[in-house]
This record gives structure tokens, C-alpha cells and sequence, in this order.
């Protein structure tokens, strides 16, 4: 689920095609994942479409009903450096629903 996409639908982002991807025009946009149950949630791993030349800032948050969500410290900020997966580590956190929203 997300707010919105352009063309390029969220379900992109969990087919295993880094060529492919979900976005949306306009800030803030956000993508949501419904984990099944609530688990505990470590580490986040994003490609960033043009990773390799622009900084993304965004918020990490999670919820266990999908309605309220906390944020969860995390860096914050990509790299600018890879259109790789980059590994967020974020305080071990419960959550059946996991949103990430991009900010800027």
C-alpha cells in the first residue's frame, strides 16, 4: 500500500528487480508493508532509484494495528552513493506494519 504512485506501483518493490521500483510524485510520500504479524524489525534495506546521484531523507515507522505508526530511529538519509540496497539499522522495534515515508 502506499499514497499514491505514478505509473510505478508499489507492488515494484517486492518483486527482486532493482530496475524496477514505486514512487510517487510529491512530498511526503510513503509505502507501507504488511509484515503478516507483528515481528521484530532490525534492519531495513532500501535501493533508492538514482541512489548513485541523490540523497533521500525519510522516516522509518511501525504500527501494529496500520492506522497509528511510531517512527523509529534511523539514519535518516541515504547515501547518495549506491542504487544498491542500503542497510538502515534501527533499534530492535515489534510492529506488524512497517511504513517508510520520503520526506525530501
Amino acid at each position: 500500500m502506499a499514497n499514491g504512485n505514478d505509473g510505478n506501483v508499489p507492488q515494484n518493490t517486492l518483486d527482486n528487480n532493482l530496475n524496477t521500483r514505486w514512487s510517487n510524485l510529491g512530498f511526503p510520500s510513503w509505502i507501507q508493508y504488511d509484515l503478516g504479524e507483528s515481528q521484530p524489525i532490525c534492519n531495513v534495506d532500501i535501493a533508492w532509484y538514482r541512489g548513485n546521484l541523490r540523497e533521500n531523507t525519510f522516516t522509518i515507522s511501525v504500527s501494529n494495528d496500520g492506522i497509528n505508526f511510531t517512527p523509529i530511529p534511523s539514519s535518516g538519509q541515504s547515501s547518495g552513493e549506491t542504487t544498491g540496497l542500503e542497510r538502515y539499522n534501527v533499534p530492535d522495534t515489534m510492529g506488524r506494519y512497517m511504513r517508510i515515508t520520503v520526506t525530501g
